[in-house]
């Protein structure tokens, strides 16, 4: 299948986009996920690298013989305060295209194909991509042990995991003696950050990785970046520090980019500093750059989706998603990822240095 040619650049749509990061600088900061200043990142006014992308994705699912009804869903990239989504196109081979969803946790936006009598369904979306690089957030942190209910309530739905993984009693027991050694909140995700790059080995050689497990990940103690930040948001949780999931596609530094993979990170609620980024998989895989990626991000990521054990709109496998970095199929309601096939293409359009935040 090949990939539908990428639009020409057009520098006009190219300035504004990056005029959009900062003239909604400010506006960002009042999203739902951040609505006061308990959930506000106390940065500084620091300029930030922002690259701009431009994003082909085609998703085609092939159902087996005999199906009925063929779903299909992507979710389109988010806009967030690292973030901006513009000049999105989306369009369908399939008896119907639906835009503008969301998932159950009103998180995530996505797009739905579906079709009938056993025919493929194709998505094919394009869209430019103004993705800001990760500052650690200045200011003084709050001491360990703070209670939950001075948190308020976007941040404090990041505090419990899912229902379907709980927490392991080995990670609780370890979160309870990282946390027991005091400090501020900030000295606590760092030694959680240290802990687990020293308990994990970035390894993919041997079954069992990538599901995103927290303790298959403690007592396997190697795996890939779900695995990584799966026991790191556990221990965060089960320290009374909040955390949350990001999944997005790994970009590098190549100037075009087809077919990469996913890659996903995590990020810890501080109070006193709003949400610090950790990229745990990063670090360990790249140890002279440790100390970047605890706090900083640089611009080399698109985020898809956040969060864990989702449900999508009108999904009929009864299973929340562990989580979603790509396109998710179900034929007559069950999940088929052996039948999608996906073309990604992507194009680093310019770089430069964004306003203060």
């Amino acid at each position: 299948m090949s990939l539908c040619c990428p639009a020409r650049s057009r520098p006009g749509r190219c300035a504004v986009g990056l005029a959009l990061v900062l003239a909604l600088s400010c506006a960002l900061g009042a999203r739902a996920d951040r609505p006061s200043s308990q959930d506000r990142d106390a940065t500084t006014t620091r300029r930030r690298v922002a690259v701009t992308y431009a994003l082909h994705y085609v998703a085609r699912a092939e159902p087996p013989a005999g199906t009925d009804e063929t779903v299909l869903w992507l979710p389109i990239p988010l806009t967030t305060e690292d973030q901006i989504t513009t000049a999105l196109t989306v369009s369908a081979t399939a008896q119907r295209l639906e835009r503008g969803l969301v998932d159950a946790g009103g998180q995530n936006r996505l797009v739905r194909a579906r079709s009938r009598g056993g025919a493929p369904v194709e998505i094919r979306l394009a869209c430019r991509v103004i993705r800001l690089e990760r500052l650690a957030p200045a200011g003084p942190a709050a001491p360990v042990s703070p209670s939950p209910h001075s948190l308020a309530a976007p941040v404090l739905r990041w505090l419990s995991p899912p229902a379907d993984s709980p927490i392991p009693a080995a990670i609780a027991e370890r979160a309870r003696a990282l946390a027991a050694r005091g400090g501020t909140q900030l000295d606590l995700a760092r030694r959680l950050f240290d802990w687990t790059r020293a308990h994990m080995r970035y390894d993919k050689s041997r079954p069992g990785w990538g599901r995103g497990d927290a303790g298959w990940a403690c007592e396997s103690g190697y795996g890939n970046c779900t695995d990584y930040h799966a026991l790191l948001m556990a221990l965060a949780r089960a320290s009374g520090l909040p955390a949350r999931f990001h999944m997005g596609i790994g970009v590098g530094d190549a100037a075009v980019r087809r077919d990469p993979g996913y890659h996903c990170w995590a990020s810890v609620w501080i109070a006193g500093l709003g949400w610090w980024a950790v990229d745990a998989s990063e670090a360990d895989k790249h140890p002279e750059r440790a100390e970047t990626y605890f706090g900083h991000l640089p611009p080399d990521r698109i985020e898809l989706t956040r969060g864990r054990a989702l449900r999508l709109p009108g999904q009929r496998s009864p299973s929340p998603l562990t989580f979603l970095s790509g396109p998710y199929l179900e034929c007559d309601g069950v999940s088929r990822p052996d039948r999608i096939r996906t073309r990604i293409e992507i194009r680093r359009l310019e770089v430069r240095a964004s306003g203060a935040r």
